[in-house]
């Protein structure tokens, strides 16, 4: 045994492949990109406010988790980070998707639904308005449950539905919080959380929690929209405060406020994968991390720019 080892070790370090790595300098395929882009800048990507009169506020805006990106979202900012190229194609993808599963909605339940639904949030005590993907509507034609659609990564798919990495982590917080906002609103008993991977399942992950060829690729969620309220009502106080902030001429600190979190965690370093803190009001510290809300934020610039201290503006 000793020898054969000596022997092994004796042997010299295999050689790394070179492998297939792709042409440093994409003629065609940059090209074509290049066309697509122009041509969907040239149609224009920005969505109107379902209901301009209701407010400032857009339902989509559930998913800004950091009090300063809510602060210039709802101010009107300009974008310091606008998408690019490969952020377009992104959405792109997940719009594909939602066009497709759209145009099939009116046919579900025999009709028995509302597709795209205008929805003013103001009764949930939100100055703002949403797009409802789809309100299911009983035999008499009350309303019985909203249901948000959202398009998902493979990996992010994975983390929310299977337990490939410990216990299903289910729907992002904002996507819930989202549909929720809509069933307050609309005084609707239930609400639901749907995801269509854009990467399927093996066929033996997806039998750990669902049935078919379906659960290779979808999820869904179903909640009590009443075990909801409360949530609802802390982001109805968190945007009045923002709002407040704006009139009042201040800059919102970088709190996160997300479950996933601690309270009062305050993001300290953008520029270092988002570091954040949080500590009580004896200032003895009770979490730190990073999270990768700077890193995709449309205003990352603008927020360096702008100082971590919240300060009065003007």
């Amino acid at each position: 045994m000793n020898q054969i080892k000596r022997n092994l070790q004796d042997l010299p370090a295999a050689a790394p492949s070179e492998g297939t790595p792709p042409s440093a300098n994409p003629k065609f395929v940059t090209e074509l990109a290049e066309a697509w882009y122009a041509e969907l800048l040239a149609g224009g990507v920005d969505l109107d406010l379902a209901i301009p009169e209701a407010g400032p506020y857009r339902a989509s805006w559930a998913g800004k988790r950091c009090d300063r990106a809510l602060f210039y979202a709802l101010r009107g900012d300009d974008e310091s980070n606008p998408p690019g190229v490969a952020d377009q194609w992104r959405f792109a993808i997940g719009h594909m998707v939602h066009e497709g599963i759209q145009k099939v909605m009116h046919k579900m339940r025999d009709g028995k639904v509302l597709v795209e639904e205008n929805v003013d949030l103001n009764p949930a005590g939100i100055p703002g308005s949403a797009h409802a993907d789809l309100i299911v509507l009983d035999d008499d034609g009350n309303e019985v449950c909203v249901v948000e659609y959202k398009t998902i990564n493979g990996f992010g798919f994975k983390m929310a539905a299977t337990s490939f990495k410990g216990a299903p982590e289910g729907p992002r917080s904002g996507h819930a919080l989202q549909a929720a906002m809509v069933a307050v609103a609309r005084n609707v008993p239930y609400f639901a959380v749907g995801y269509f991977s854009l990467e399927n399942l093996s066929p033996s992950m997806a039998g750990d929690f669902a049935n078919g060829e379906i659960g290779r690729f979808t999820a869904e969620w179903r909640f009590k929209t009443d075990d909801w309220v409360p949530e609802v009502n802390r982001e109805a106080q968190r945007i009045a405060r923002i709002l407040g902030d704006i009139d009042a001429g201040r800059m919102t600190a970088r709190t996160i406020t997300d479950p996933e979190y601690p309270e009062g965690a305050l993001i300290e370093e953008p520029d270092r994968k988002g570091r954040w803190q949080a500590t009580t009001e004896d200032g003895v510290v009770v979490g730190t991390g990073t999270t990768w809300f700077c890193d995709y934020c449309d205003q990352r610039d603008r927020c360096l720019a702008d100082g971590a201290t919240p300060v009065t503006i003007g």
